[in-house]
């Protein structure tokens, strides 16, 4: 899965929106490929990823329907799956966790929050961000203040770094960790497998030849 990024209107202008948007969606399609199928959206955002809103009054379902798009480009965005909300009830540590920090980082002289790269830190996954500022233009975002509170109720902050995309370039600097992150995945189906009856030893499982034999008796 990746994260979006949380904004307000990301984009100053339509005409910079439709500059831009190239990037975010060919970033989406590229990391796609790579296995990271699921964009994850703040449910801030919205009911769906048409209603959102790029540039002042102006959404991506007017981008779609507007005129002078490739539609290439339109067919590709249709095609980005999307969920919300950031983190869901399949990942309860990491939701818990999340209900007990609070992630920000400074763009120009404002400090703002940063939940979608605080989702992204949490389940160590990738973030995606459209390319509407010099800070969201690189492979890392460093300087992400988390703060949040222990079991045993301390407060703690810390600086954490997110790995982060806005343009496909970016995909291919994470090449190494997309790979030990498939292999790791592998690893822990296979433990699963192999220790089956230890976590599930009420579960039986039919063979190929059952099933042949189930499916002749009827």
């Amino acid at each position: 899965m990746i994260y979006l990024r949380n904004f307000k209107a990301p984009f100053s202008s339509v005409e910079q929106a439709k500059n831009e948007l190239e990037y975010f969606i060919n970033t989406c399609m590229k990391a796609n490929s790579l296995g990271f199928k699921m964009l994850h959206l703040h449910q801030n955002i919205g009911k769906d990823f048409y209603q959102l809103q790029i540039a002042p009054n102006y959404t991506m379902c007017q981008w779609l329907q507007s005129s002078g798009i490739k539609k290439e480009l339109k067919s590709r965005f249709r095609s980005i799956t999307t969920r919300t909300p950031l983190i869901n009830d399949e990942e309860p540590i990491a939701k818990e966790r999340n209900t007990l920090s609070e992630f920000k980082i400074r763009v120009d002289d404002e400090i703002k929050m940063a939940d979608g790269l605080g989702a992204a830190y949490l389940l160590g996954t990738l973030c995606v961000s459209f390319l509407s500022h010099d800070l969201w233009g690189t492979d890392e975002i460093n300087n992400i203040k988390h703060w949040y509170l222990t079991e045993a109720g301390n407060e703690i902050t810390e600086i954490i770094a997110v790995k982060h995309a806005s343009k496909p370039a970016h995909l291919a600097k994470h090449q190494a960790w997309f790979e030990q992150k498939k292999r790791e995945s592998l690893q822990k189906s296979r433990d699963l497998w192999e220790r089956r009856e230890e976590f599930f030893p009420h579960l039986v499982l039919c063979g190929f030849e059952a099933n042949v034999f189930l499916k002749k008796k009827r």
